[in-house]
């Protein structure tokens, strides 16, 4: 499985996927999915999740809301 960039700053920042699912009131699981590009995250998670790993939206998801694998782009 190719690494995604929420993968990646989620291990950067020690955030693991009951911390995000606490966060935005989901199961882990769903978070396991949005990692390995198996669902796209709703849009009413969006802003919140890029906000928990403190970067745009538009860097860890592309416009479907399906997250960036990690040598599709360089984070600022």
């Amino acid at each position: 499985m190719a690494k995604t960039i929420l993968t990646t700053l989620m291990a950067k920042k020690g955030i693991r996927n009951g911390d995000v699912a606490r966060s935005l009131n989901i199961t882990e699981m769903e978070v396991c999915r949005w990692k390995g590009c198996r669902s796209y995250v709703p849009p009413k998670h969006r802003q919140k999740l890029a906000d928990l790993l403190g970067v745009n939206v538009e860097d860890i998801l592309d416009e479907r809301g399906i997250a960036k694998l990690a040598e599709e782009a360089t984070l600022k």
